[in-house]
């Protein structure tokens, strides 16, 4: 069906999460300094202070957000 891009927006989070792990590791291993202070992504808002709830919700409402706009890309435009 050709809609490959709205699979990556739809997963954003997940890519999103995926992405921090690589970011970090080739920081590391090109230019010896860390970009987040945990890999992945939602490590580094617990390091920040945030809690495991606030963290979910957040990742929650963010994955619905994006859900909701690769549906709408998917379908109408």
């Amino acid at each position: 069906t050709h809609h490959e891009f709205s699979l990556i927006i739809i997963g954003g989070v997940f890519v999103i999460e995926t992405l921090s792990s690589f970011i970090q590791i080739i920081a590391i291993r090109k230019f010896n300094r860390k970009v987040f202070l945990k890999a992945p992504l939602h490590h580094h808002f617990e390091e920040l202070g945030w809690s495991e709830t606030d963290i979910v919700k957040v990742f929650w409402v963010a994955g619905f957000l994006l859900a909701m706009f690769g549906v709408i890309y998917g379908v109408w435009l």
